[in-house]
């Protein structure tokens, strides 16, 4: 199913028939909600999953895409956490008033060069020995790339082999006023 929505996803994005959202969101929420989906699959690799905020805007309400949003952190963190067998990975929030920065830090197997240039080009994998031992389909990373420039942002990524990597997205999602909750309904007669 998620090898499914992955080609879909990419089909939608290429055709551009892919919609973005833009209302407003809590980014403290979706770190935690995303720490706490890959945290188990971690531990059980005795590899340590931890979230950052780093300074005054880092977990404001933002406006944007927040299911897109989480969409790329997913597949970043999935990818960090299938690809670290050792030490830890650190997902940092930061940013300023007009943008938020998300970087995801691994202390995995890294990558070379020639895998950094094509990493964001689908169903190109990691070398084969490793590509069967990790899996996947080569769609995530694409499917992360074409996210971030719809959504008008950068993407960066720094790694050395048998170091680890590191992934900074920086998106045009402004701060806004804290969402409202919606007024209980009144139950009077």
């Amino acid at each position: 199913l998620h090898i499914l929505n992955d080609a879909l996803d990419m089909a939608k994005i290429d055709s551009g028939k892919l919609r973005l959202e833009k209302k407003p969101f809590c980014p403290l929420e979706v770190g935690r909600d995303i720490v706490d989906l890959f945290e188990p699959i971690a531990q059980v690799k005795n590899v340590a999953v931890r979230a950052h905020w780093h300074g005054p805007n880092a977990d404001q309400a933002r406006l944007g895409d927040e299911f897109r949003l989480r969409q790329v952190l997913s597949n970043l963190l999935s990818n960090a956490t299938k690809f670290t067998d050792e030490g830890g990975i650190d997902v940092t929030f930061s940013g300023d008033a007009d943008r938020l920065i998300v970087s995801i830090s691994d202390t995995g197997c890294g990558m070379s060069e020639p895998d950094i240039t094509d990493m964001f080009s689908p169903y190109i994998q990691a070398e084969d020995s490793v590509a069967r031992r990790k899996g996947g389909t080569g769609l995530g990373l694409p499917i992360v790339k074409k996210l971030v420039d719809l959504m008008h942002g950068n993407i960066a990524v720094s790694a050395h082999l048998n170091v680890g990597t590191t992934i900074t997205v920086s998106l045009p999602m402004p701060v806004v006023a804290k969402p409202q909750s919606p007024p209980a309904k009144s139950t009077d007669s």
